[in-house]
């Protein structure tokens, strides 16, 4: 295994595991949405709870399928084609998230972190894919 592969997989096992933190966080805010009733600063925190709570179970899965993908890609790195897609999509995911961030005047360094691991990821990918073809 090159270590373009061996940069890939730790980068997707990474991605792996911030996918079922994000996935049980997710499922936690949809379950707990309840308790936020008394919050006077949203009009309706339980809706607002339960939504951001979808989404962050949906960007999980996405997460996790990007890690799935890449670990098992690893391993045979001319396809890793798919790992890349996933990388790529992650990566544009959060600077749209980053450019929201921006916008709400809210915490940034989550979002430039996770791009970067998702370009990296795509880069690393695309270098061990380039790499196996060639031979």
């Amino acid at each position: 295994m090159s270590s373009n592969c061996k940069i890939a997989k730790g980068i997707s096992l990474f991605m792996l595991l911030l996918g079922i933190v994000a996935i049980a966080s997710g499922i936690f805010m949809i379950v707990a949405a309840p308790g936020t009733a008394n919050v006077t600063t949203v009009e309706d925190p339980v809706i607002t709870t339960e939504v951001f709570g979808i989404i962050m179970v949906a960007t999980g899965v996405l997460y996790f399928a990007a890690g799935i993908t890449g670990a098992l890609g690893a391993n045979h790195p001319a396809k890793l084609g798919t790992f890349i897609v996933f990388a790529t999509i992650v990566s544009f995911v959060n600077l749209f998230e980053l450019a929201l961030a921006i916008s709400f005047d809210s915490s940034i360094w989550q979002n430039l972190l996770l791009a970067a691991v998702g370009f990296a990821g795509a880069l690393f990918a695309a270098r061990a894919k380039k790499e196996a073809t060639a031979i």
